[in-house]
């Protein structure tokens, strides 16, 4: 099982045996209202989905905080010809918004995207009405790439804006 580890947070590579969880958090009000599909998912459907998950093109995480499960992170829609894949964060339990593990796990995800994968770009698929997920990610240096949809925008960072802005934002996450 892949580990990501670093700023008092642990990244476990997603099993079956953390699939409730998840399918609990993604069904929770407060998380599918900003995501793209917003249906009821069944056991049925996670598992589908999870048997159909490609592991060696989707990245996808649970984020552990002292020992907790909190949240999910993940890299997927690889696109080997332009060196990008696409990102996505939420945290599922509420007394750890807005606590900086968010940023830890970014951290993570974004120095492996970049350094282990080499990646050239990471894309974040954003809910324009988000506002909190609109300024997170413009403060980790994302800038704004397109309109998808009329409910969804897409933000980019490259290798060379993440490497700029690194080390600022590793000093946030240790005084946060």
């Amino acid at each position: 099982m892949q580990i990501l580890k670093n700023h008092g947070i642990t990244l476990t590579k997603l099993d079956e045996g953390s699939l409730e969880i998840l399918r609990n958090w993604r069904n929770a009000p407060e998380i599918s209202s900003n995501m793209e599909y917003r249906g009821h998912i069944t056991n049925e459907d996670q598992s589908l989905w999870f048997r159909n998950l490609c592991t060696k093109t989707n990245y996808y995480f649970i984020i552990n905080y002292q020992n907790r499960k909190i949240g999910l992170i993940h890299l997927n829609k690889f696109d080997h010809v332009n060196s990008s894949a696409h990102a996505g964060l939420f945290i599922a339990e509420n007394e750890y918004t807005g606590t900086g593990i968010s940023l830890g796990a970014s951290l993570l995800i974004l120095t492996y995207a970049f350094d282990e994968l080499k990646l050239d770009i990471v894309y974040a698929k954003i809910k324009r009405d988000n506002q909190s997920a609109l300024d997170y990610n413009i403060g980790l240096g994302f800038v704004f790439e397109k309109n998808l949809t009329e409910s969804f925008s897409l933000y980019r960072i490259s290798k060379d804006n993440f490497l700029k802005k690194k080390s600022l934002l590793i000093k946030l996450a240790q005084v946060i």
